[in-house]
């Protein structure tokens, strides 16, 4: 409901004073609980007590059992409703007694007034609406003549101010940190007066920097009540509990808190960061990353290779400010969980051939028989879903063990997807354990593309390739046709041995490679197993010193009247080569 006077005066004329004789709570709360049963539902329900009494009637019975068919009434009846009371002229051993009964029924939601005192029943009031609607408790301030400076500091979701006057004719103003008045109309501002002394000012997204407080107008107490909602990181993933075994990877929010994400000030940069203590005591470090407007991922990984709690703090600042860190226990324990093997993330697949979609069962690390985890058919208990760019489901399938494929690995192929786009995985694990337990997995998420492959490209495309390379073509047959054709041999020695020979005979270009499977070996301590040691061809020289400058230095041996240089000579270990 609205905080607008048309709103207030309609609960108002609902509100019908029940004449009950007695301090009768338990009747004042039944017809409550009855108004509440015939209201609509998805409100906020909420019953204040305003009382100056114990609970008594004509059962005459003791403080006890008034207060213990009360606790038992709420319990059963109240549950989701929110109950406060306001005790006036609280004081005395009596009120000591009730004061623990009360608190224990409302869960501490229990307010004092020493005499009736209409500013500190607004207050009280006041307080209340802010607990209902979730914002933080108030921090009061008197508000002198000349006026008062506070700190609004960035990243706030909502600042909200109450005004309590106690002279009407005073005019209380506040000023932004730019010296902007905030007005009731103003687009970030939710504005709600009771009269001409109450008011609050509910701001979003208010400007970091120094506000004011001013009295424009007159005099007279004025005080102002201040409530922050900031904006706080959550730690998205893992989850707690989280299965041994499985590599850990965080993913934090920082967001208003209504999940829309908030915008990053260039004069306040947002840093977020983690520290992960694993039960043994060992610490890892996180630094995250953004990968979209209020969303964060960890760039590290943990390895969750120890079952007990993982706790994880999380900081995050803005420029020099570092907000509250918050802590997240993690409970690992040797879970069931899923592994996807195939299709692998961010890889290309071809359209039109079959996808084979394989992942593994596992426990503590190891593959796991799903026969010794669970109590339901192996068939039933893992199927994945295949969504396209658009998040559109393409299609649900359910896996089968394939035992010679491995322990606890499923396997099934299919012949879709059948367009060109990227798509993601889903791999769900669901069932009862050999404990009886329901047990439901984490889903696993891989993304992948399917592309066409070459040919097909080149089918579409064969009139532009044509076009290329047939002209392409001629040229290098003039150009090979051009080249003398190769005679003699070529030796690769190292020091006084010969490490191979290739005829050249009827050859008009040649790489000379060395390695496995090549005439030529390669040193022990080198770690390719094969390389082009020299690139040659077919060329007239006239004479062997100009060869020998084209060979980078090589001395050489012509065999034929076909001279032969080295292009490319890349190893140092041969001492020279002859051809």
């Amino acid at each position: 409901t609205p905080l607008d006077r048309q709103a207030i005066s309609s609960i108002e004329r609902k509100i019908v004073p029940l004449d009950l004789g007695y301090t009768s709570f338990i009747n004042a709360l039944q017809v409550a609980a009855q108004s509440f049963a015939s209201g609509a539902e998805g409100r906020k329900r909420a019953v204040v007590i305003f009382t100056d009494g114990r609970p008594n009637d004509r059962r005459e019975l003791t403080t006890e059992a008034y207060f213990k068919e009360i606790e038992e009434f709420v319990a059963k009846n109240m549950a989701e409703v929110s109950l406060y009371v306001i005790a006036v002229g609280a004081e005395g051993k009596s009120w000591s007694l009730d004061k623990q009964f009360w608190e224990e029924i409302t869960r501490g939601r229990v307010f004092e007034l020493r005499a009736v005192d209409e500013v500190e029943l607004e207050k009280i009031y006041n307080t209340i609406v802010f607990q209902l609607l979730r914002i933080p408790e108030l921090h009061w301030d008197q508000v002198p003549e000349e006026g008062l400076e506070i700190k609004i500091e960035p990243y706030l979701d909502k600042v909200a101010f109450s005004v309590l006057k106690e002279n009407p004719e005073v005019e209380f103003s506040l000023i932004r940190g730019d010296g902007e008045k905030v007005r009731p109309g103003d687009p970030d501002v939710t504005y709600y007066s009771s009269g001409r002394l109450f008011e609050i000012y509910a701001i979003s997204e208010p400007s970091a920097g120094i506000w004011r407080y001013t009295i424009t107008r007159g005099r007279g107490r004025v005080e102002v009540g201040k409530a922050l909602t900031r904006v706080e990181a959550k730690l998205l993933q893992p989850l707690s509990p989280y299965p041994q075994g499985k590599t850990m990877e965080l993913l934090a929010s920082f967001r208003k808190r209504d999940g829309s994400p908030i915008k990053e000030l260039a004069t306040y940069p947002l840093w977020i960061g983690a520290r992960v203590i694993k039960p043994g005591g060992t610490e890892v470090l996180v630094e995250f990353e953004k990968i979209e407007e209020g969303l964060y991922q960890g760039k590290e990984i943990i390895q969750a290779d120890e079952a007990g709690q993982y706790l994880v703090t999380l900081t995050v600042k803005a420029g020099t400010l570092i907000l509250p860190e918050l802590q997240f226990p993690i409970e690992v324990k040797p879970l069931p969980y899923l592994e996807v093997v195939s299709p692998e993330g961010d890889a290309d697949y071809i359209l039109g051939e079959p996808l084979e979609i394989e992942v593994q069962l596992r426990q503590a690390g190891r593959p796991a028989k799903a026969e010794e985890l669970f109590l339901d058919d192996p068939r039933s208990l893992i199927w994945v879903t295949l969504m396209d760019a658009q998040g559109e489901l393409v299609d649900t399938i359910r896996l089968s063990e394939d035992p010679q494929r491995g322990v606890g690995v499923f396997v099934v192929q299919t012949d879709l997807p059948r367009k060109e786009e990227s798509y993601s995985l889903t791999a769900y694990l669901a069932g009862t354990l050999t404990s009886g337990e329901r047990y439901k997995a984490w889903p696993e998420v891989v993304s992948f593309r399917i592309e066409k492959g070459w040919l097909s490209k080149v089918s579409e495309r064969w009139p532009w390739f044509a076009g290329l390379l047939a002209p392409g073509g001629l040229i290098y047959f003039l150009y090979w046709q051009r080249l003398p054709v190769l005679n003699g041999m070529i030796q690769v020695q190292k020091g006084n041995d010969i490490l191979g020979e290739h005829i050249l005979t009827g050859r008009r270009k040649l790489k000379v490679r060395a390695g496995k499977g090549y005439p030529i070996p390669l040193p022990p301590d080198d770690p390719k197993k094969q390389r082009v040691v020299a690139k040659i061809r077919g060329t007239i020289f006239l004479s062997i010193e100009e060869m020998a400058c084209r060979s980078r230095g090589v001395s050489g041996t012509i065999f034929s009247a076909g001279a032969v240089v080295p292009k490319l000579i890349s190893p140092k270990w041969w001492s020279n080569m002859s051809v």
